[in-house]
């Protein structure tokens, strides 16, 4: 693989045209355009599959040679976005259809630290924008979408975004296919509490916005979500799909000091992304104590069960939940008629507050959601890169990973 690229099998490349005599296969490593005057340096890395042992069919006295073909043509200009997909994975092809979505004089501006400005104006029609985030790029859908359905493990989803590593990030939307305007229950997999106030000497006591307290006790909100996985996603053929990515539980303080006794703990959150002072920003990055993963101790911190979590605050504002605009509700596909839970704290006091997505499809942060109320869950899971090979994303023809 080229140190561009994820790490995959050299099978799994396109196929191109052969040209070492007696080879069996070629393969498309990158395809890519260079500027006049511009330079770019790969470096190649070859291993053999870690499965792979000395009593394995066909290794042994096996010898294994390659050849590196650079092959140029001139272009009249430096490819967009969407054409360097096609080059790379084909036309038609899913990723290429999330690009072709692309509208950069729309999308919100991104700032060199990877934070998004978002303008209160009401989002009338659906696009495709692009943040970086703790993988690389994300490319992240944005208002009235009406292309970004799938169908999965028997229930229909919504494509929040394509994350930096290539997987697929997507949220629970129900039985069936919901238009975006849509009020309804069926598009949750039902209520719970987000946890209960944590109490020590009889004074409620910070740690209680945690997905996992620091006493290493699930929260409620965590139990709830994990056990829907286990009764509809685990041990099933679907689950291998599912693929390990960072759920973000941002708890980094604004101000306040948990080691005093009755101190107001404030969030990031509890601004909310239309402060004047713009003390707090939407963003994919994700501090890596409240990067939540499974097995990715390299950008997270392993503490998840199963690869489900929640949408976070900056996904929900990202996606068009900016704040209620002359008191209409939000037209925007997250919009379900209820407020659910994100998994963004906003502030602990005499208790704490998670933001939420409004019954205006709005972002609630002033004030957030009381831990201890219930309200509805809308988990959120992400595929393998490429998993989506049918379907159009559209509510009748959603994309899936078979062709039924």
């Amino acid at each position: 693989m080229l140190d561009t690229k994820t790490p995959d099998l050299l099978t799994n490349y396109n196929e191109g045209e052969i040209t070492l005599e007696n080879a069996k296969s070629s393969y498309i490593l990158d395809n890519n355009a260079l500027d006049q005057n511009e330079e770019k340096t790969y470096n190649l890395r070859v291993w053999l599959d870690e499965n792979v042992t000395l009593e394995t069919e066909g290794v042994q006295n096996s010898t294994w040679s390659a050849k590196v073909t650079i092959t140029a043509r001139y272009t009249d200009h430096l490819p967009t976005e969407y054409e360097k997909c096609v080059m790379e994975y084909g036309e038609g092809t899913f990723f290429c259809n999330v690009i072709a979505n692309l509208d950069s004089e729309k999308c919100p501006t991104v700032n060199e630290d990877g934070t998004v400005i978002v303008t209160n104006e009401e989002i009338t029609d659906g696009y495709v924008c692009s943040a970086p985030d703790d993988y690389g790029t994300s490319y992240y859908y944005r208002g009235n979408v009406t292309n970004n359905y799938v169908y999965f493990a028997g229930f229909y989803w919504r494509i929040l975004r394509v994350n930096g590593d290539g997987s697929i990030r997507i949220i629970y939307d129900g039985t069936s296919a919901h238009e975006n305007d849509e009020a309804s229950e069926d598009r949750t997999i039902g209520q719970s509490i987000y946890n209960n106030e944590i109490m020590y000497d009889g004074f409620e006591t910070y740690g209680s916005e945690k997905y996992v307290l620091t006493t290493g006790e699930d929260s409620i909100i965590k139990t709830y979500i994990d056990e829907w996985y286990e009764e509809n996603l685990a041990m099933t053929a679907d689950e291998s799909y599912i693929v390990d990515n960072i759920f973000c539980n941002d708890s980094a303080i604004i101000s306040g000091d948990p080691n005093e006794l009755f101190s107001q703990i404030i969030f990031r959150w509890y601004y909310g992304p239309w402060d004047s002072e713009n003390k707090n920003l939407p963003r994919f990055k994700c501090p890596k104590d409240g990067a939540y993963t499974v097995n990715d101790l390299e950008v997270g911190n392993g503490l998840l069960s199963h690869a489900i979590g929640l949408i976070t605050a900056d996904e929900a504002v990202l996606a068009g939940a900016y704040k209620n605009i002359s008191g209409n509700s939000q037209t925007h596909y997250l919009y379900i008629g209820n407020s659910y839970w994100t998994m963004s704290p906003r502030h602990f006091s005499s208790g704490t507050q998670i933001v939420g997505v409004s019954v205006y499809g709005a972002l609630s942060t002033a004030p957030g959601l009381p831990i201890i109320n219930k309200n509805y869950v809308k988990p959120v899971i992400n595929l393998k890169p490429n998993s989506l090979q049918f379907g159009d994303g559209t509510s009748s023809n959603p994309y899936r990973i078979s062709e039924n």
